[in-house]
């Protein structure tokens, strides 16, 4: 294989240094560590050897920007926050000729530029968004669920999502949060029956899951990268997503934030309070979880899957570095996609078995 040059931006940052450390010790490409603060960016590159170098990059600079992404076969994103990058680097990259990883999602694209898809489709290159964790690689599970369940039932029915993070985050992640709850809540409280978006009144739930993560409270979550898997999926009957691991004084928070708090440091100082409370009481625990009823010889069956973490900033770099590598083999859509419908489930998940996260499987009746 050819050897290409991959720019991690901010890649020496809780997310960027993890994808540096998994790319470096995966693959014999050249990386550069780019960034606002080049002392850190050198620290990290020495640390990883002579493949790695060094460059300082303002990405808010555009002849800076053009330069590195000129060099450069790879562009990862994992510098924030996404409300305020939005698609500044995004844009640049794919018009110097590379493909592009965003860690992050949110749906903060220009419809200006979703109009040149067919375009990056002609040029065979890839933007995708959401490679990290939630959203990323947790919304990957419904992907591989929805696979295994092909094998093992003879008729597919419900689908049900739980996912969640209850640990700390830093400024930038609480911004991003702050806002997008802000920005979409109301999108979140839907359903998706035979394919197709309803309302729904039960907002709040109490779940008994299984292994080993027991009873919870969960509020509907319709993220937009489970939108875009259960609007292709209209053989379930119900497909329903929810945020979990949060007590009810978590919940109140973010229905403050989203509706009567005006301030962004209000806001972010609210949720890292409410974060806090819940990970000093409960611990740290990321989740990823689905669990699809169907029928196997005229009986019903439940499967059920799951990834179970302690979650924060590793797996975010975890997801976006196996996003990275699946590209490497030439196994990820061309376009402007989410990593979950642009990637070969299959090869991601062998990929994060490689490197250690593993997904349990149940199957009950």
């Amino acid at each position: 294989m050819k050897e290409k040059i991959i720019t991690i931006i901010g890649g020496y940052g809780n997310t960027g240094e993890v994808v540096a450390n998994i790319l470096s010790a995966k693959t014999e490409h050249k990386i550069i560590i780019a960034g606002r603060d080049v002392e850190k960016a050198q620290k990290l590159a020495s640390q990883l050897g002579k493949n790695t170098k060094a460059v300082q990059l303002d990405i808010f600079d555009q002849i800076q920007l053009k330069n590195i992404c000129h060099a450069s076969d790879i562009i990862v994103n994992c510098a924030g926050p996404t409300v305020k990058i939005k698609d500044t680097v995004g844009r640049i990259a794919v018009q110097e000729g590379c493909n592009f990883i965003e860690v992050g999602g949110y749906d903060y694209i220009t419809k200006e530029f979703r109009d040149q898809n067919s375009q990056l489709i002609d040029n065979k290159l890839s933007y995708v968004l959401s490679s990290g964790w939630i959203p990323g690689m947790a919304e990957i599970l419904p992907y591989y669920s929805d696979l295994r369940a092909n094998e093992i039932l003879d008729k597919k029915e419900n689908m049900f999502f739980y996912c969640g993070d209850r640990n700390y985050w830093s400024e930038t992640g609480l911004l991003d949060t702050v806002r997008y709850s802000k920005k979409n809540s109301l999108e979140f409280m839907k359903i998706v029956k035979a394919g197709k978006i309803r309302n729904s009144m039960g907002i709040m739930k109490s779940f008994n899951l299984p292994f080993g993560i027991n009873k919870q409270l969960g509020c509907l979550h319709l993220s937009s990268e489970l939108k875009t898997f259960a609007l292709n999926h209209g053989e379930y009957r119900n497909i329903r997503g929810y945020l979990t691991l949060f007590g009810w004084s978590t919940f109140l928070t973010f229905m403050k934030i989203t509706y009567f708090m005006r301030s962004d440091k209000k806001c972010m100082k609210a949720l890292a309070n409410a974060y806090r409370k819940e990970v000093d009481e409960k611990g740290k625990l990321g989740l990823s979880m689905v669990e699809i009823t169907g029928w196997k010889d005229g009986k019903r069956k439940k499967l059920q899957t799951a990834m179970i973490s302690e979650g924060g900033y590793y797996l975010t770099g975890v997801g976006c570095a196996a996003t990275v590598l699946v590209l490497l083999k030439n196994k990820l859509k061309t376009g402007i996609n989410y990593m979950p419908e642009a990637i070969d489930t299959m090869e991601y998940v062998s990929i994060l078995n490689d490197l250690e996260i593993k997904i349990f499987e149940n199957i009950e009746g």
